[in-house]
């Protein structure tokens, strides 16, 4: 992860376009702006309300569990200032690979899963929930549009926003969002 964490994203990062909005943040997908990193695209997360509190305490949340977890089933954390989440005139931001492919709710729309399908797909979730639990980290938001089936293969999913995870070993945690 990057080390010029103090910066504001948009010295490093250009925007190319909007993914989503959620109830933390907005999403875009971008690339670098210099060789700072590797020439891919990446996705950048944005808190909305930049002087609420608990909101930056959660983005932190967010990034200590993503720097506590190394699994192909979780997108990787590339760059964030989360660490100064409580200097509410800094926004916060934070940046992470980008993972080609669908949502499994789009899958699900589509109607394009069988039996033998959504079976492996359920066994490859539990294995990355496995691991996430391993380390101490609950996701407490799994749903299909937080899964994208990467590179539309069915067998390769990945769990995204941590939004509201758990860290039963991170300080930031306590006092937010009841299990």
């Amino acid at each position: 992860m990057s080390k010029n964490n103090s910066k504001p994203w948009n010295e490093n990062w250009k925007i190319i376009e909007n993914i989503s909005e959620g109830g933390q943040g907005q999403t875009y997908l971008i690339k670098p702006k210099n060789n700072s990193f590797p020439a891919n695209q990446y996705v950048l997360k944005k808190l909305k309300r930049q002087n609420d509190f608990e909101r930056r305490s959660r983005m932190r949340r967010e990034v200590v569990a993503l720097e506590t977890i190394d699994c192909s089933g979780i997108p990787k954390l590339i760059d964030s200032n989360s660490e100064l989440f409580k200097n509410l005139d800094i926004p916060l931001y934070l940046v992470t690979e980008f993972i080609p492919g669908d949502t499994l709710s789009d899958y699900i729309k589509l109607g394009v899963m069988n039996i033998f399908s959504s079976v492996s797909l359920t066994i490859k979730l539990l294995d990355i929930l496995e691991y996430c639990h391993q380390r101490g980290i609950v996701h407490r938001d799994i749903k299909p549009d937080n899964i994208i089936i990467k590179n539309n293969d069915i067998s390769a999913p990945v769990l995204i926003d941590f939004g509201i995870s758990f860290n039963k070993v991170d300080e930031y945690a306590k006092d937010l969002t009841p299990t």
